[in-house]
This record gives C-alpha cells, structure tokens and sequence, in this order.
C-alpha cells in the first residue's frame, strides 16, 4: 500500500468522513469505487485528484501527495544538521552545467546525497516556487542517472534552456506535469505533446542545502 493511501485513508477517518461523503465532495461520480481504490492503493491518484481531496479533507495537498514536512526532508536527505552548515570536508559534487553555479562543492560523508556522487551535480534554485522547503539561494543535488519519472518525486528539469525544479507526474498521453511546493504564488504547469522536444529530465532530487 502507498503513503498516500495511507495518508489518504487516515485523514479521512479522522474526520469522520465516509468514502460516500469524501467522493460526494469532490464532486466524483463513480463515488465509493475510485475513493476505495486510492485507499487500497490499486490506483495512485493524478495532482489533480490529490489536489480536490486534499480541499474536501480540509488539508494540504503537499500533505497527501508527499507526507509531512518532516517526511518530505527525510526523502530528499537535506544536507543540513543541527543548524550548522557541512558543506566544507569529505565527498565532492560539481556543478551542474549551465547553470551559474562554478564551484565544486564538499559534503561531510554523513551528509551526502543518498546517490551515486560521481553521477550527481549541484546548483542553485533561485526563484520561489519550492519555498518555504527549498527557498531561492538553496543548493539542490540531483542524481542525473535518475531521469524515469515516479510520480511524486522532485526533479530538475529543462524547459527550453530554463531550470525548473518541482514534483513530477507522468499524466497519460505522455503529457508530464509540474507542480511547485508554493501554490500560493505558482501554478501547475503541464508538458504537452507541443513542448515534448523542449522538455529534458536533468535528475531527480536527492538533497539540498539551505544553508549555503
């Protein structure tokens, strides 16, 4: 069974809220069925879905799709501990190229990406849309080995010669689409048939630094 239908299936009950009533509220036709198979974890629910029971739950989508703030640092191995930066001794990562990061960084072993490091490359994020989890100066690893899409997993990827990191879903019709952690300022944005040739997976997400 998936976390998110853990996640889904305890968020429910705690409210008291039948499957009826949870498929009732997003409005859903199918009822029971579709609210069973992602509690069952048969079927994994698009961003979308996420999004509409997340608001029925009266709770965050980020919560369901990707678990507590707590969880979500666990999964991406932030490079951080105790308040103190560890960026200085141990096993090095290269910028990843074409981006304005120059300098190889040093990661205290007990600290680095949970990856291949010879495979994996760093830079800067530098707008908005990951905050407050990964605010604009953060350095992000990625592994570039790891371009397959799993739905719910945070990338890097290039859009026309742009960076973009965010969670990523494989949507039917090839279609992939991208969702920011800070929904408050930025949208979803979906990769259509039109943009396939300008869209590249650089790697997917497995640390990052706020305090560099």
């Amino acid at each position: 069974m998936s976390d998110i239908a853990n996640r889904l299936r305890a968020r429910r009950k705690s409210l008291k809220v039948s499957q009826e009533e949870l498929a009732r509220r997003c409005g859903w036709s199918d009822g029971q069925t579709r609210i069973s198979s992602y509690e069952n974890g048969r079927t994994v629910p698009n961003y979308s879905d996420i999004a509409l029971l997340a608001r029925a739950l009266d709770t965050s989508a980020a919560y369901l799709a990707f678990g507590s703030a707590e969880e979500r640092d666990s999964e991406l191995a932030p490079a951080q501990s105790a308040g103190a930066p560890h960026l200085e001794y141990g096993k090095a990562i290269t910028p990843l190229p074409g981006t304005d990061s120059t300098s190889t960084i040093r990661l205290d072993n007990e600290l680095a990406p949970k990856a291949d490091l010879a495979k994996c490359r760093w830079f800067r994020i530098t707008d908005t849309s990951m905050q407050p989890l990964m605010p604009p100066g953060t350095a992000i690893f990625i592994d570039t080995s790891d371009t397959r899409i799993q739905s719910g997993k945070a990338y890097a990827v290039d859009i026309g010669g742009l960076i973009w990191v965010r969670w990523v879903y494989q949507l039917p019709k090839a279609e992939v689409r991208l969702a920011p952690e800070n929904t408050a300022e930025w949208g979803d944005h979906t990769v259509g048939a039109d943009e396939q040739e300008d869209f590249i997976v650089l790697g997917r997400v497995v640390g990052y630094s706020v305090l560099v």
